[in-house]
């Protein structure tokens, strides 16, 4: 997807009743698990800053993780939808025609206390891709649909994401 790109995006997110701190606290996304090989947390912490990003085009005060924030943690999942993509072209015998697996991939998103855990907000994020992985489009697409509207409650709405 090039320059301007945009997708469609699905989200729902689900409240705590105590969530009127969601509009005045600042989120911090939680680092990388130490106990991670030096990839994974280079590899994790490069999925944070393409989500921190997402998140401030969003209007979300971002901040360091630091104990006085509303923590975030993200779960990343793919799955097969069972459905097909597929384009045709002419040729001089007929027709050559390929297609792709159509991929449902989501992010659950939750923001939680600092000083307890207790989430206060859970976002689930859905695109559609014929990418069997995770890409930088999809991280940006996903984290972008999962602040957008930031802190409204939402319920499967629906909406376009920019993907750069």
């Amino acid at each position: 997807m090039g320059c301007g790109a945009s997708t469609n995006a699905a989200a729902t997110r689900v409240l705590d009743a105590d969530s009127e701190v969601l509009s005045t606290t600042p989120v911090c996304f939680v680092p990388p698990n130490p106990a991670f090989s030096l990839t994974e947390r280079a590899q994790q912490a490069n999925i944070q800053e393409i989500c921190e990003a997402a998140a401030r085009k969003q209007g979300v005060s971002v901040v360091p993780f630091n104990g006085k924030c509303l923590s975030v943690t993200t779960l990343w999942t793919i799955r097969d939808t069972g459905d097909r993509e597929g384009e045709c072209s002419k040729t001089w015998v007929g027709a050559e025609c390929q297609s792709s697996a159509v991929q449902a991939k989501s992010l659950k998103l939750t923001l939680a206390e600092p000083a307890n855990g207790r989430p206060l907000a859970e976002t689930m994020a859905t695109i559609r891709s014929t990418h069997a992985q995770f890409s930088r489009e999809s991280f940006q697409a996903l984290c972008s649909a999962a602040f957008h509207d930031f802190p409204q409650p939402l319920s499967n709405a629906q909406f376009q994401v920019p993907v750069d």
